[in-house]
Formats: structure tokens, sequence, C-alpha cells
């Protein structure tokens, strides 16, 4: 995909962009594929991620460091147009091919995606028409701060629970939404059990009989655990 980008754009103009950063796998990842890639095809680009919100403190830029629902991670899908999430199958996908998807045309009817695209241009014209809103979100100093929090829930996580795999702590709402999606936690975690913006983790939660811990310290509004916990821990 970099290789096809790059036959018509400038290395300097190309951009990753992410829903949001949980522990900063994606953006620790991120910098060492953009390595990589120097390595096999001699071009160096940008390996910044810009998120819209940052939790971990290890994005480029971000919108904001809130804990809040984003809709990708309620639809498991990309917000606007008919494409699936990315099929990787070696039978159909090859080695330079890109990743395989699904046009889903039997939604054409109610897709919104021009719509969405013009009410984001518009937004994002009107945000930028103002010169005093062109200074960072967070500051280095901030930043830091997040990564200190994140940092600090994972050793509590692995303490308190026993989890041995820190890739199995997931933190903020829209990590804890995937798991309940895509898989069985052994404990959903929430700071507000009122909040709106959790009462679908609740839903999920009950349906699928996982249990519910109310932390009212949490950093963020979810955390979700999906390694057994530790015998003997409420």
């Amino acid at each position: 995909a970099l290789r096809f980008l790059l036959d018509s754009h400038d290395p300097a103009s190309i951009v990753f962009v992410d829903g949001w950063t949980g522990k900063g796998v994606m953006a620790n990842e991120l910098r060492q594929a953009v390595q990589d890639f120097y390595k096999s095809d001699g071009v160096r680009l940008n390996p910044g991620l810009f998120v819209i919100a940052d939790l971990s403190g290890t994005a480029t830029e971000a919108a904001t460091d809130d804990d809040y629902l984003i809709p990708p991670s309620l639809l498991g899908s990309t917000v606007s147009g008919l494409i699936s999430r990315s099929i990787v199958n070696p039978q159909i996908v090859g080695a330079r091919d890109f990743h395989g998807c699904v046009y889903q045309t039997e939604f054409a009817a109610n897709d919104l995606s021009g719509w969405f695209l013009d009410y984001m241009i518009e937004q994002i014209e009107r945000h930028w028409s103002d010169p005093e809103n062109g200074q960072p979100v967070m500051t280095d100093n901030e930043r830091q701060s997040q990564r200190q929090r994140s940092q600090q829930l994972l050793s509590d996580m692995v303490t308190r629970f026993g989890v041995q795999n820190p890739h199995f702590v997931k933190p903020g709402i829209g990590e804890a939404t995937r798991v309940l999606l895509r898989r069985v936690p052994s404990l959903i975690l929430l700071r507000d059990d009122e909040n709106e913006d959790v009462r679908h983790l609740l839903t999920l939660a009950d349906r699928r009989s996982v249990p519910v811990l109310v932390e009212r310290e949490l950093p963020y509004h979810a955390v979700a655990l999906i390694q057994n916990i530790s015998k003997g821990e409420s």
C-alpha cells in the first residue's frame, strides 16, 4: 500500500491515522514498521501516529486525551464507506498485495459516506479558520503524564489481578467494547457504572455473563481484562 501511494505522492505528505491509543502498542508497531520500510525501500516516512483520542500519550498529535465512545469501537468496521475490515487470507492475498476486503453493495442505499465527508470537511475548515486553533492539544509534559498514567494502570492490573501478559489489559471504552464484541473478557472495570458512555458495556457484559467491578479511582472510564484473574480476587 505504501509503494502504491509513493507512486503518486510525496513521502512527506503521508501520515498515519487511527481512532485512539490504548497502551501505545500501535504507535510502537508503526515506528518499527516505518523503520523496516526505510531499510527495505530506502524511503523515510513520518513515523508519528495521529489519533482522535490519545489515552496513552504516545501519539504525535490528537484531538483529545479524553476516554470517550468513538463510533468505530461499536461498529467493528469503518465508519464511512462500504468497505469491510481488512482480510488477510494467504490463499487469495499475495505477499505484495493489498489486504483483501468485502465491498458491501447491499448497504449502498443507506450509505452516508458523502454526507459524512462533506460535514467533516466543513467542520475542519471552520475550525482552522480561527488562528487560535492551530495549537497542539497536548504539551510534552501532558503526554508524559499520560504515559505515566498508562504504565501505572498496567502495573496495577498485573499486580492486583495476576494478569501474566500486559497485552491482555485493554484500557479505555473503545478497547473494552471491542473485547466484549470479539472475545469473552474475565472482568470489566468501570469508573462510573451510571455514565451514559458505558451503558452498552453493561449490556454486553450482562449478555455474556462477564463480571463488572466499579473502581472509582480508575484513570479511564473502562478497562477490560482478557486473561483469567487470580483466584480470591473480587
